[in-house]
């Protein structure tokens, strides 16, 4: 599909959300107007609003049946995204309606997982012959009447040669209800002790948790502390890191997806969707390069 194809689908896209947005306008000013006529006529207030009621979720539904929103998603995806992941990144697979799999993270430990789960925008590629895997993740817990969003952002991981020894995970003290920390490993009889760096600032920024003292000494030098406190003072969002197996697992709390289409009413340029698109794709790139994922330390750790 062409740009100018593009365009044309989000132009009805717009059209159809004005009305709907016009519909459901008229439709709350009524239902004010008549919570005030007179009670002695209230039966037929209650029957106007429900007609209103009714046309507002017509629209919404007939909204919705005009326009195949999936597909403007598939074909932005395809022309923004997957050929600019393609010029970034080697043995490139990737599926917008793929996610990672909630085991996936359940087996790091690093988090809660809530009560309900969800993932998609699925890319998997190696840069700078680091092999990687990102997608959106969302989870939610069950409040008192709702769900409540206790993540909503990026999930990514780093996979090197060989296995990790240890555990080793750094989280922001910000991340929220969704933080866990590292628990006890039936399988190995190792205990979680908590680390505390030679750094004061890193130490009131970060909690350290790990099952060896002397490798995690070995990866957080003052050279590597001092990254992650630039990758979190320049950045959005709040970060979990964790050395598990033979990966680096890193979820970045931000509140927002990545790749998706500008949202209803604003204009589809092109030159600002590849700045945008581009701006995501090098998160992952600057976090291999920024965080030296390709150094020797973890590599001989690994």
């Amino acid at each position: 599909m062409t740009f100018e194809e593009l365009k044309k689908m989000q132009k009805k896209y717009n059209r159809l959300v004005g009305i709907e947005t016009v519909v459901n306008f008229i439709f709350v000013i009524m239902a004010f107007a008549f919570l005030f006529v007179p009670t002695n006529i209230e039966i037929w207030t209650e029957i106007i609003i429900c007609i209103f009621a009714g046309i507002s979720l017509l629209t919404w539904y007939l909204v919705r049946k005009s326009f195949n929103m999936e597909k403007y998603r598939k074909e932005y995806k395809a022309y923004f995204v997957e050929q600019n992941l393609k010029k970034s990144f080697t043995d490139l697979y990737y599926n917008h309606k793929e996610g990672l799999s909630k085991k996936t993270i359940e087996d790091t430990g690093m988090i809660n997982l809530g009560d309900r789960y969800s993932s998609n925008d699925y890319v998997k590629g190696k840069y700078q012959e680091i092999s990687f895997v990102q997608a959106d993740v969302t989870i939610e817990k069950m409040g008192e009447d709702n769900y409540v969003t206790i993540f909503h952002g990026q999930w990514m991981i780093f996979e090197f040669p060989k296995k990790f020894n240890f555990r080793l995970q750094i989280t922001d003290k910000k991340f929220g209800t969704a933080s866990k920390g590292l628990t006890k490993d039936k399988t190995i009889k190792r205990e979680i002790k908590k680390i505390i760096t030679e750094s004061d600032s890193f130490n009131k920024q970060f909690n350290i948790n790990g099952e060896d003292e002397f490798e995690a000494f070995y990866i957080l030098d003052p050279a590597f502390i001092d990254r992650i406190e630039k990758l979190k003072k320049e950045n959005q969002g709040t970060y979990c890191f964790c050395f598990y197996e033979n990966q680096l697992q890193i979820a970045i709390n931000n509140n927002k997806d990545v790749f998706e289409p500008p949202k209803a009413f604003r204009k589809l340029d092109e030159q600002k969707e590849l700045e945008k698109v581009h701006q995501e794709i090098k998160t992952i790139t600057d976090l291999i390069d920024f965080l030296r994922l390709g150094q020797n330390v973890l590599k001989k750790t690994a």
